[in-house]
């Protein structure tokens, strides 16, 4: 079927009837008068925006006198566009190639038609924005489930398990007790080249920098302390790479506003190579996921309660064998060579980086547990991304567990400075002097965690509900703020259960999602 804009059937006098969908009618050559191809025609306001894009400078290109279209190098309306199948009946064989360009002009049925490579005589910017939107069927799929109770024990799918026995297989711990880890991998063997972006990248990154003099001081710390770390090494033979390297580029998130950590440094590794697949594509995620139902439920039980933040969680050694995947470009001046560098440690931003961190931590607990059975079991128990939380029955206790996960973390490399506690006297206990907070005596000292806050000294859980003020609302606002109520336990189920009633009488008055609520 051949589609066609209103604005042809206006200037052709082509009738149209609103009712359907397509009209028939006939095309006839204007360069061969006697060839005629009945076609069916769908009528449409529009087909496509102005075609090409810029104009061409076509000063040096070999043109032929008769065209198809005398305007094909100015941007311009398309009003026809013929279906697949008439393709091969309306061309011909001869074509002419333009020596001084890489026009190519095919003869067709209505006179030559033009393609090709030639330089545009307008400079063209590109600029592309992203965004990606939750459709509303799965926020309310999650809110329906996100207090469901399944009692089932969760098996584990055919990835996950083959996480845990690589990882299981692989792992290894060196000397100094950190642990040394391979990455889960699939189909890496079809990773494309990836080095040309990332130079690319860095170029347009040194612009940035060259720009914001701040930024550009605290990009070459950061750099610089990584490899002062350790966590990334210099390739001084670039040749010796093997045959499968990934080099990602990076880039900052700059906010001067901020008081600690004004400067976020961000590794991309779903960047695309020239397979059109990225490392991230071919790394398997295992399972990084907590009851968080169980933690909170423990949580509440005992009267001494903390939340331990741990760092360096991902000082975890990468294999050797697997370091050319994690390959970066970087340079100290923008005049300056660019250089390779090599990632050591799990990096964050890697699709596998929150299973080999947490199945580390729990690897470390399992080493350690005749050393430290206690820190192992909370370890293994109560651990929620990044921070231990626990709790125990008496002071004395609690002070032992503190002191037996400092040790037990430090036996593998990383640390517990950042401690929280509804006891004041267990929070003076702890021998670090970089805490996140001072004792506070009011009601203000509060810890976000497991999705939720925690007041310190009342030692309750507290919820926030942001509700813009506007002067209408409709049933997308209303969805928004529902699912944003969230505690696992069922505290503030009557709350929740009021808002689901609401939103079910929306239903029932079939409002539409974006209508203002009656």
């Amino acid at each position: 079927m051949v589609v066609v804009t209103t604005r042809y059937c206006i200037e052709t006098v082509i009738q149209s009837i609103a009712i359907s969908l397509c009209r028939e009618g006939s095309k006839q050559s204007r360069i061969e008068s006697q060839r005629r191809s009945p076609l069916d025609f769908l009528v449409v306001p529009k087909i496509t925006d102005f075609l090409p894009i810029v104009a061409y400078n076509l000063e040096n290109a070999t043109i032929p006198n008769i065209l198809a279209d005398l305007q094909f190098a100015t941007p311009g309306n398309i009003d026809i566009q013929i279906r697949a199948q008439s393709f091969f009946d309306i061309i011909k064989n001869d074509q002419i190639r333009s020596p001084n360009s890489g026009l190519v002009s095919r003869n067709t049925a209505f006179g030559y038609a033009a393609s090709g490579n030639v330089n545009s005589s307008t400079p063209v910017q590109y600029c592309g924005f992203i965004s990606q939107v939750q459709s509303i069927d799965d926020c309310l799929r999650k809110f329906w489930e996100v207090e469901t109770i399944n009692e089932a024990e969760k098996m584990l799918s055919e990835e996950e398990e083959f996480c845990e026995h690589h990882y299981k297989r692989t792992h290894k711990r060196n000397e100094t007790g950190r642990y040394i880890v391979q990455i889960p991998v699939k189909d890496i063997e079809k990773l494309g080249e990836s080095k040309t972006m990332a130079i690319k990248r860095l170029d347009q990154l040194w612009k940035r920098l060259s720009r914001d003099e701040a930024m550009k001081n605290l990009y070459q710390d950061f750099m610089q302390e990584y490899l002062d770390l350790g966590h990334m090494e210099k390739v001084n033979d670039v040749k010796s790479a093997s045959p499968l390297c990934y080099y990602f580029p990076h880039h900052g998130v700059f906010r001067p506003e901020r008081t600690k950590t004004k400067l976020r440094v961000v590794f991309n590794v779903s960047s695309l190579t020239t397979s059109g697949s990225s490392l991230n594509d071919h790394l398997l995620k295992g399972l990084a996921k907590e009851d968080i139902f169980e933690i909170i439920a423990r949580f509440r039980k005992h009267k001494f309660a903390f939340i331990a933040g741990i760092q360096k969680m991902y000082r975890i050694l990468i294999d050797p064998a697997q370091r050319d995947l994690l390959r970066i470009i970087w340079k100290d001046r923008e005049d300056a060579d660019p250089k390779e560098f090599r990632l050591r440690t799990v990096t964050y931003g890697t699709a596998s980086a929150p299973f080999l961190a947490i199945r580390t931590l729990k690897q470390l607990a399992l080493d350690e547990s005749s050393r430290f059975p206690l820190a192992s079991d909370v370890t293994q128990q109560d651990m929620y991304r990044n921070d231990i939380v626990s709790r125990a029955s008496d002071l004395d206790t609690a002070k032992e567990l503190q002191s037996q996960l400092h040790n037990m973390l430090k036996a593998g490399g990383m640390t517990l400075p950042k401690w929280s506690s509804n006891s004041k006297e267990l929070w003076d206990s702890c021998a670090s002097n970089d805490q996140e907070h001072k004792f506070l005596s009011t009601t203000e000292a509060a810890v976000k965690t497991l999705g939720i806050t925690w007041t310190l000294t009342k030692d309750t859980f507290t919820f926030k509900v942001s509700i813009i003020e506007k002067a209408s609302y409709t049933k997308r606002d209303v969805l928004s703020v529902i699912t944003g109520l969230y505690y696992p336990l069922g505290f503030i189920g009557p709350i929740i259960t009021k808002a689901k009633m609401f939103l079910q009488m929306l239903w029932q008055l079939k409002v539409n999602w974006d209508n203002k609520l009656p």
